[in-house]
C-alpha cells in the first residue's frame, strides 16, 4: 500500500458521509463488479479540472458544464452499483452538485461577491467529493495517485485535515 492510500485510508476511518462509515462498507462486503464501477468513475473523475483547478483559472459556464457531467456520471455510477453504501454516498454528492449548480446558475461570476459565491459552491462540492472518494479508496484499496493522477493530492488536500 502506497503512503497516499495508507493516509486516506487513515483519515477515512475518522469520516462519514450522509451517516455512512467505513465500516458499513466493509458489512456486505463490497462486490468485484461494484469495485470495478467505482474505479472506472475515479479514472472518469481524473481528468476533472473543475475539481482541480486553482479558483482564478474557473470560468463559470465550463465550471457549470463540467459539474453537470460530473453529476451525470455519478448518478449513471449510483444506478450501476448494487452496495447501499455506495449508493448513499453517491446520492449525497449528487445532492451537493443539485443544490450548487442551482445556486451556480443564479450568480453572477463578474462581480466579486459571485465570484466568492463561485469559490465557495466550489469548495462545497470538491469537499463532499473529495470525501466521498477517500471512502472509496479506503473500501477497495483503489490508490488515487495511479497514473499519474493528481486525485491523491486532492483527496488529501480537501478530506484528510490536520486535527489537533
Amino acid at each position: 500500500m502506497g503512503m497516499t492510500l495508507t493516509i486516506i485510508t487513515v483519515g477515512a476511518a475518522a469520516m462519514s458521509i450522509a451517516g455512512i462509515n467505513i465500516r458499513d462498507f466493509f458489512r456486505n462486503s463490497p462486490k468485484a463488479q461494484d469495485k470495478a464501477t467505482i474505479q472506472s468513475y475515479i479514472k472518469f473523475l481524473e481528468g476533472k479540472e473543475v475539481l482541480l483547478a486553482p479558483i482564478d483559472d474557473e470560468v463559470q459556464p465550463a465550471v457549470i458544464k463540467s459539474l453537470e457531467k460530473i453529476k451525470d456520471e455519478t448518478e449513471r455510477v449510483r444506478a450501476g452499483v448494487n452496495d447501499e453504501a455506495i449508493q448513499t454516498v453517491l446520492l449525497q454528492v449528487i445532492l451537493t452538485l443539485s443544490k450548487e449548480l442551482q445556486s451556480l446558475y443564479r450568480i453572477d461570476a463578474d462581480t466579486d461577491q459571485g465570484k466568492y459565491k463561485m469559490y465557495r459552491s466550489l469548495q462545497k462540492i470538491r469537499l463532499d467529493m473529495s470525501k466521498a472518494l477517500a471512502m472509496f479508496c479506503a473500501a477497495f484499496g483503489i490508490d488515487p495517485t495511479g497514473n499519474n493522477s493528481r486525485l491523491g493530492e486532492f483527496i488529501l488536500n480537501f478530506s484528510i485535515r490536520p486535527r489537533n
